[in-house]
């Protein structure tokens, strides 16, 4: 198996560069071209933070100094294009070249990637993550889908290929959560605990999808859908994405409807295997509850699984992914147990380590090490993550939410509104980005909303928005409430607000905005909390270095 490591060698980046921009496969337009050179150049000078859509509107598309990337889509249309050139180089003259550039979907800074044979225990390094080929899960229960062949429902002209890729489609969409064992069409129905099946068919000119998902227990229907998707005379490709990927992200991520259901009704077989499963099902509850009162039962639970599975990649990494939430949302009595992020960036890696294709393995991952204040490693684990389950919206939406956090709003924007139209019954968490947004740009009404819609009533942040933009809107009383919400949760959070927001490296004006908002709601904030905050760390993603494998503490010191 072909892995892959990071390459920093700046000659061998920019001989690369002139290879893809000389070779007539790549089939891009002039200003793509510059596209390209401006954004290689700029990471092998060190300036990777620089690279932001208006910079590469004002400079290589020659857009104005007033260019808002918000009204104005070029450089992700641009981006898109790009990508399917570069795609279209390595699948042909590039397809044995040793380096590989590439920009990754909801980012602009280019990756540089080399292709190495595997040596026996070696690591594997993307993105400046070091990880090495585990052997993945072993002898825990996970649910079994059975994806039966979707049915075509009629004799119109390319309606049976239609259904036979919207099958193959789903069964490789669904097998890369990697929480569920997903079997095909040809396997026997029996000791599988749940059968998707579902139709196509050509209707008043549209092409009509129906699926069912069934729980062989009782045999009860848990969840269908039908919709609608263009007609068969459009591209096939985009009809079977639209089908099978609305199926997969209802059915197959932590908020999806299959977990959901286990999460509810599965009951408790007393076997190992069972256990160790069910503690992950605790989690995934108590992340879209918010309630800190499971923690304790929850961390209890999953840390008796990994000494009870220590091949169990997912236990790893919602272990990790506890402790950097027991922080991240100021659980009272563990909001100062700061001793408990090491082990959380440790977890993680065992997590990648023992499945290094697990998206929720780079997700843990990648929340643990924006807390430690490693912004750019944290974003290439998340981009990763995304990388390696487009599927999963819990994903994309903390991707799209730690790029609001540094005021990267034409980034992460799209995410969270692309994370919410897709599955409604995402947490509300990364809503907070979405408020910070609407405030940024003054528009308080619709902060507010998207304030009051996360439901969150013992973290803070939540309160935060609230009491500013109902301040800016002239809503004293609404204001007032939130403040004394606020110091209900932390007394002495006006002390604490600036190191607290930079502590979670939100961007240095973003920060000061807010720590202003609450000032000027009434909450008592020390002068110098409005002196400039410093900016978070960062690091130059050329600059970036693989980590020195540390051993896993013992489960019994976690």
């Amino acid at each position: 198996m072909t892995r892959m490591e990071l390459v920093t060698s700046l000659d061998e980046i920019g001989a690369q560069m002139a290879r893809i921009l000389s070779s007539k496969d790549f089939d891009a337009s002039d200003r793509n071209r510059r596209f390209l050179e401006y954004v290689v150049q700029e990471a092998m000078a060190g300036r990777a933070d620089r690279i932001k859509a208006y910079s590469i509107a004002t400079t290589v598309f020659g857009r104005n100094e007033d260019f808002d990337p918000q009204q104005d889509a070029i450089v992700r249309i641009e981006a898109g294009r790009m990508r399917r050139s570069l795609d279209r180089y390595y699948l042909t003259s590039g397809r044995n070249d040793a380096v590989r550039i590439s920009i990754p979907v909801g980012a602009y800074v280019p990756i540089f990637l080399r292709h190495c044979a595997p040596a026996a225990g070696s690591a594997t390094s993307v993105g400046g993550i070091l990880s090495e080929q585990g052997t993945g899960n072993k002898a825990v229960h996970r649910p079994t889908i059975h994806v039966c062949g979707f049915v075509p429902e009629g004799a119109a002209p390319g309606l049976a290929d239609l259904a036979a890729s919207v099958t193959r489609r789903v069964i490789a969409a669904l097998a890369r959560f990697t929480d569920l064992s997903v079997v095909g069409p040809d396997h026997p129905e029996e000791a599988v605990d749940f059968v998707l099946s579902g139709s196509v068919a050509a209707a008043d000119g549209k092409v009509v999808a129906e699926s069912l998902l069934r729980e062989t227990a009782h045999g009860h229907y848990i969840w269908s859908d039908f919709f609608e998707c263009g007609s068969l005379s459009d591209d096939c490709v985009a009809q079977r994405i639209a089908i099978a990927d609305r199926i997969v992200v209802a059915v197959g991520q932590p908020s999806g409807v299959l977990i959901s259901y286990l999460a509810q009704e599965a009951p408790n077989s007393g076997s190992a295997a069972s256990r160790s499963f069910e503690s992950v099902l605790q989690f995934h509850s108590s992340w879209r509850s918010f309630d800190p009162g499971q923690y304790d039962r929850v961390r209890q639970a999953l840390e008796r699984t990994i000494q009870r599975d220590p091949h169990y990649a997912e236990a790893f990494a919602c272990l990790s992914q506890l402790y950097s939430n027991a922080i991240r949302f100021n659980y009272i009595g563990v909001a100062s147990d700061h001793h408990r992020l090491q082990p959380a960036i440790s977890l993680a890696r065992q997590a990648v380590h023992l499945s290094p294709g697990s998206s929720r393995s780079y997700l843990a991952l990648g929340i643990a090490l924006w807390f430690d204040g490693q912004v750019e490693n944290a974003l290439a684990a998340l981009r990763k993550s995304r990388e390696l389950n487009p599927n999963d919206m819990e994903v994309i939406a903390e991707l799209g939410l730690r790029h609001c956090l540094r005021a990267d709003w034409d980034e992460g924007v799209p995410l969270i509104e692309e994370a919410y139209r897709r599955n409604q019954a995402l947490p509300a968490t990364h809503r907070i980005g979405l408020s910070m947004w609407h405030c940024h740009l003054g528009r308080y009404d619709q902060a507010l909303v998207e304030a009051r819609n996360m439901d969150m009533p013992d973290v803070i942040y939540p309160w935060v928005m609230i009491a500013v933009s109902a301040h800016r809107l002239g809503r004293f009383r609404e204001a007032k409430s939130a403040l004394g919400s606020i110091l209900a949760l932390c007394p002495d959070y006006g002390d604490l607000v600036a190191a607290d927001l930079q502590s979670r490296n939100v961007h240095p004006e973003l920060a000061l905005m807010l720590i202003r908002g609450l000032r000027d709601a009434g909450l008592a904030c020390p002068s110098a909390s409005l002196s400039p905050i410093p900016s978070h760390r960062t690091q130059a993603r050329i600059a970036m270095q693989p980590w020195v494998k540390e051993p896993v503490p013992a489960p019994q010191r976690l």
